[in-house]
């Protein structure tokens, strides 16, 4: 064989034959070092990116697991509208028709009061066409009481007026004489003050007040909750009073006010009629333990 031959051949030769050939390198004495760095490295960056992978999934995983419960609760958050709506048109539809029967019967109770008003004007236009009087003898009589009475009592308060302003001059003229007495004949002073105590006394019976001066004097347009003035008289059988406030101090028919003694409220009532300076008030309500007098305070009642 020719490996044989060969191989004996190589055995033939002689010891310095066989130093003087060079020996063949390894595969791993070829390889560089750089090459197998090289070789290296891009596997330990796909490592890296397949574990940066990993988290991304991760997070992608659990924010899809809150997606799915957030949806959960929108959607029952949505049935739950679905049915509110539902019975809101129930109730929607309910209330239509209560208002449509509402509407219904507004539009015959319109007509009935139609029919009523018209009979009741032909009623009044023959109870005054055959001299009927519709109202009973006792309310007549009640009205003209009233009517007259108030009508007294505001002819009272104006001479009380007159007799007020005459007695302010009075007294101012009184004061400006005592004033110069130094030069005054001591029988003419004399005189001064007897007529300046004899106003004084008139003013005292009259209850001339300086803060009822001032109202009558400067006219006030009333505010809610402020004082106005006093009680001026009380007529107990017709359950009225008269107040020393009127026109010019913005009050009107139908105003509520307040009767005050000391801090406390005795009464209330509202007024009837108004005139300038006066006013006449109905007592509504009224405390079983107390009476109204003369001089009583009376402020406006803001309560509903």
């Amino acid at each position: 064989m020719i490996w044989a031959s060969g191989q004996t051949t190589n055995r033939s030769l002689s010891v310095g034959e066989t130093n003087g050939v060079a020996a063949v390198p390894s595969l791993a004495d070829r390889v560089s070092p750089d090459l197998v760095r090289q070789a290296v490295t891009p596997s330990n960056e796909l490592v890296a990116v397949k574990a940066t992978y990993s988290e991304q999934v991760k997070v992608l995983l659990d924010t899809a697991e809150v997606l799915q419960l957030q949806l959960e609760e929108m959607k029952i958050a949505f049935r739950k509208v679905v049915g509110d709506n539902a019975e809101m048109k129930i109730q929607l539809q309910e209330k239509e028709k209560t208002v449509q029967l509402l509407t219904q019967n507004l539009a015959v109770w319109k007509t009935e009061a139609e029919l009523f008003q018209h009979k009741w004007e032909e009623a009044n236009l023959e109870a005054k066409a055959s001299g009927v009087k519709l109202m009973t003898e006792g309310e007549q009589r009640l009205q003209k009481q009233l009517s007259e009475s108030i009508r007294q009592l505001y002819d009272t308060q104006q001479e009380r007026e007159r007799l007020r302003e005459q007695l302010l001059r009075l007294i101012e003229v009184t004061g400006l004489v005592l004033a110069k007495s130094s030069d005054l004949d001591p029988q003419l002073k004399r005189m001064a003050e007897v007529q300046r105590d004899a106003a004084l006394e008139a003013a005292q019976e009259l209850k001339i007040e300086p803060e009822l001066l001032a109202t009558n004097r400067t006219a006030e347009v009333t505010q809610p909750g402020s004082e106005m003035g006093k009680i001026i008289d009380v007529n107990k059988e017709l359950q009225l009073v008269v107040m020393s406030f009127g026109r010019v101090n913005g009050v009107v028919i139908g105003m509520p006010f307040l009767v005050m003694q000391g801090n406390v409220v005795i009464a209330q009532v509202k007024v009837v009629d108004v005139r300038e300076k006066i006013s006449g008030a109905l007592i509504e309500r009224a405390e079983k333990s107390v009476m109204i007098e003369v001089g009583d305070r009376v402020k406006l009642n803001t309560e509903k």
